[in-house]
């Protein structure tokens, strides 16, 4: 139980930087004994929590949503986690299907993470257009760029403030938004989770979503500030050489 509590701990902080919460929860529990099934069933559950922290930190953003006193931006978050959620679905299936060996598991996030760190080297912290900028097209690509996500290491944020970035909105912008198209999908994947495999209502599982929502909720101000500052992809490519190097050689 220490080693899931640790996790959602975790989980509770890396998911507001990008460098895929999923990816290095992931390998944590492939270390501490777990499958790489078993692992991303749990780093996805853990998930629910800091669904859940960030509701509550962008509260008055939703409730401008459902004010509809936002509507294109309402409309962009609805149509790119639309298109998250019919991309991913099927990459999402094929990862719950198969059985990965653990270390190739691990390899194959490792890989992941030197391609987040790569995407993220690449990202300017300068751009001129606003959350009124938003439109159809840049909601496809940024549901289109989400949904690879769903493997573990490539970072969900990352991935989409890098798209993003790219299509000329700068890094503050990019990260207030990355989070916001990620509420439909991570919402919509623990639904669908619940319907197919039940809903974990052990009083365990529900204390590591509590572990998670508050750390998550602590620290999602500040590290969101650390996020827009620091550029994360020298990190991500140092872990995801030195998983790789570990499972290769020791």
């Amino acid at each position: 139980m220490l080693d899931l509590i640790l996790v959602s701990f975790l989980q509770g902080i890396i998911e507001w930087l990008p460098i895929s919460s999923e990816g290095f929860t992931t390998l944590l529990l492939n270390y501490f004994g777990y499958s790489f099934k078993e692992g991303v069933d749990i780093a996805l559950f853990l998930h629910l929590g800091t669904l859940l922290a960030s509701l509550s930190f962008f509260k008055k953003e939703i409730f401008s949503f459902l004010k509809l006193e936002k509507k294109k931006l309402l409309s962009f978050v609805v149509l790119s986690g639309v298109i998250t959620s019919i991309l991913g679905l099927p990459f999402y299936l094929f990862l719950k299907n198969i059985s990965f060996d653990k270390h190739l598991g691990q390899i194959l996030i490792g890989s992941a993470l030197i391609i987040t760190g790569i995407l993220q080297l690449k990202r300017k912290e300068k751009g001129e257009r606003d959350f009124e900028d938003v439109n159809n097209q840049v909601a496809f690509l940024v549901g289109l760029a989400q949904a690879f996500s769903v493997f573990p290491g490539i970072s969900r944020s990352g991935i989409t403030t890098i798209m993003l970035n790219f299509k000329g909105f700068n890094i503050k912008n990019s990260l207030k938004l990355s989070f916001l198209v990620g509420i439909i999908p991570i919402f919509g994947a623990q639904l669908f989770t619940g319907i197919q495999e039940g809903f974990f209502l052990d009083p365990k599982y529900l204390i590591l979503v509590f572990v998670s929502f508050l750390v998550g909720r602590i620290t999602i101000g500040y590290l969101l500030k650390v996020a827009k500052k620091i550029n994360f992809g020298k990190f991500c490519l140092f872990f995801g050489f030195l998983n790789i190097i570990l499972v290769l050689f020791i």
